[in-house]
């Protein structure tokens, strides 16, 4: 999968699933994910470790996206007021997220520093383009979940960046990448 491909593929389903929450279309917003997913998977050559990374990623992220709802630091478009858990939608961002980590966030594996500063800011960003898109709602003061998702994505990312695989060495000697 090409790093540019993979990245636009990440975006489109990102947006998708935040507009999807907003405006309650999370049906489709889930199928569009679930055909780049198919798509992603037909034409990468780390099918296997991508599911894998899938099923950790609906582990891990949901669980601290729940936490910070338990907490009432963020509320969350399209979650039913009786569940504890997370909304379906942020389970399938951090699917989508989880595809790029093979593929073009591939460098954060074996950089811990790396991962944990990409998390700190990345976890944080995306969140507050949720919340300008009107799929999250960030409670008052803004800086208090903001720094609880800045440290909890700067544990969560190089975990997910660790347990990505390295590229085959047949692939990193004949010079084509396998992302």
């Amino acid at each position: 999968m090409p790093i540019l491909v993979n990245l636009i593929g990440f975006f489109w389903c990102w947006l998708a699933l935040v507009l999807g929450a907003f405006y309650d279309l999370v049906l489709p917003a889930l199928g569009l994910l679930i055909c780049w997913t198919a798509l992603h998977l037909f034409y990468s050559r780390t099918r296997a470790a991508d599911l894998r990374l899938i099923g950790l990623a609906c582990l891990i992220g949901p669980l601290v996206d729940t936490i910070l709802l338990a907490g009432h630091w963020i509320g969350y478009a399209a979650h039913h007021p009786d569940s504890v858990l997370a909304p379906l939608w942020l389970f399938g961002c951090w699917a989508n997220f989880a595809l790029t980590l093979n593929h073009s966030t591939a460098w954060l594996r074996g950089r811990l520093w790396a991962a944990a500063l990409f998390g700190a800011v990345s976890g944080p960003l995306s969140y507050l383009a949720g919340s300008a898109l009107g799929a999250i709602e960030l409670a008052s003061p803004v800086w208090v979940p903001l720094l609880i998702l800045c440290l909890s994505w700067a544990v969560v990312i190089p975990v997910l960046a660790a347990c990505s695989v390295r590229r085959p060495l047949s692939t990193r000697v004949s010079g084509r990448t396998a992302s």
